[in-house]
């Protein structure tokens, strides 16, 4: 028998038997042209980054290209900061310390400090951004519209104000979209720090735009008798939704005008979800709205009502817990055909869960209200306008004439 090996010895090719290989034919590609993101480095003084291209922040975003970071040393940077549109996909990261501060003069005329005005997946993260006190012309912290989108994470804004606090109706510390221009903007706002704004801490305003604005700590001034401020708004057309935010402080001393901490105006088919919200007038208010959800929310030590609904018609207040509310917990007023469902009214100062006389066709059902100052459960509404069903409570009234808990807001 013939071993393996032999038969692989036998079966072998002599070098002469070989095969010439058949000719390859080489093909030739034009050369693509591949832009590679870049860092730029900004410094003001060149003790950080000491081989840095740029001293000022705008410089380094002229600069960019789409897709580059721009990274910014320790530093004072008192500069307005425009994105337009072609600066898309550009990167504004903190390395540690920087503060941009208001540029006392006009700018662009938009106001803000930060402008994205058109560009699309900005990235604006890490810094601190302050309007100082008293600065001309200034509006806004951060301001997204034209069309623009942004990413405004872990930033703190604070002193938003044209002066120590003043009258202005229209500034904001982060803005998305502008109502004066009717232009949208799209905003992804999470984990920043806002304080001592003017009117509004986030404002997500006018048709087409939309933001999540998820995680900020956004704090009023406390009670005041200068402006009604706002914590956190979407109006006008904007939708979004609102989520694991922590909202407090916005009390105006009036007997007019209340400060809200989660307002939804004029608007439909947004969500809040799972906030916190104390020690404002209104807690949560869905003003003239239609097909809001609120739920999963705390709001608790109001001045005035934990939640309220005032107009608009189907909306679902859910699985909230109102607490020790100087006012109602729930309460609704102007509106019809609402959800108010499986929500928690507890120790608030008038009524747990209250219907006003002209809030009708509203379902009141599952809810847990007890030990409320004057009835757990009230239904100013003639006849059956209403159906409460399943409710846990001890005491329920129907109120001839009721004084609603809410003064007017300014918007």
């Amino acid at each position: 028998m013939i071993s393996t090996i032999r038969r692989l010895v036998r079966n072998r090719t002599s070098p002469k038997q070989r095969r010439t290989p058949p000719t390859v034919r080489l093909q030739l590609h034009p050369l693509e042209e591949r832009t590679v993101p870049s860092t730029l480095l900004v410094d003001d003084d060149r003790r950080q980054f000491r081989n840095a291209s740029f001293t000022t922040i705008q410089s380094a975003v002229n600069a960019a290209r789409p897709g580059d970071l721009v990274y910014v040393a320790k530093g004072v940077y008192q500069e307005q900061i425009v994105f337009p549109s072609a600066k898309s996909n550009v990167r504004l990261l903190d390395a540690g310390g920087a503060l941009i501060a208001a540029l006392p003069g006009v700018g662009d005329g938009s106001g803000a400090i930060v402008h994205v005005n058109g560009a699309q997946g900005v990235t604006i993260s890490g810094f601190t951004i302050t309007g100082g006190v008293g600065t001309p012309n200034l509006q806004f912290g951060v301001l997204v519209d034209h069309g623009g989108s942004a990413t405004i994470s872990y930033n703190h804004i604070f002193n938003i104000q044209t002066s120590p606090l003043g009258t202005n109706q229209g500034a904001a510390a982060i803005q998305i979209g502008e109502s004066s221009t009717g232009t949208p903007g799209v905003g992804n706002v999470f984990g920043n720090r806002i304080e001592n704004y003017q009117k509004g801490g986030i404002v997500v305003i006018a048709a087409g735009s939309n933001a999540d604005v998820t995680a900020n700590t956004v704090r009023g001034i406390g009670p005041t008798t200068v402006i009604a401020q706002n914590g956190i708004q979407v109006s006008d057309g904007a939708t979004g939704r609102v989520r694991y935010n922590t909202v407090s402080g916005n009390q105006f001393v009036s007997t007019t005008t209340e400060g809200v901490g989660i307002l939804v105006f004029n608007t439909a088919n947004v969500r809040v979800e799972f906030n916190t919200v104390t020690t404002s007038d209104e807690g949560i208010l869905v003003d003239e709205s239609t097909g809001v959800i609120v739920q999963y929310n705390t709001s608790n030590k109001n001045t005035l009502n934990g939640i309220g609904v005032l107009g608009g018609s189907g909306n679902q207040v859910r699985f909230n817990t109102t607490l020790q509310n100087r006012f109602d917990g729930i309460n609704l007023e102007e509106t019809t055909n609402n959800l108010v469902d499986g929500n928690t009214a507890w120790l608030n100062g008038r009524d747990g869960i209250a219907m006003e006389p002209d809030a009708t066709g509203n379902v009141i059902r599952r809810n847990s209200a007890f030990r409320n100052g004057r009835f757990d459960l009230s239904d100013g509404s003639p006849g059956v306008a209403n159906v409460f069903s399943q409710n846990s409570f001890k005491t329920r009234g129907f109120p001839v004439a009721t004084t609603s808990g809410r003064l007017g807001t300014a918007v």
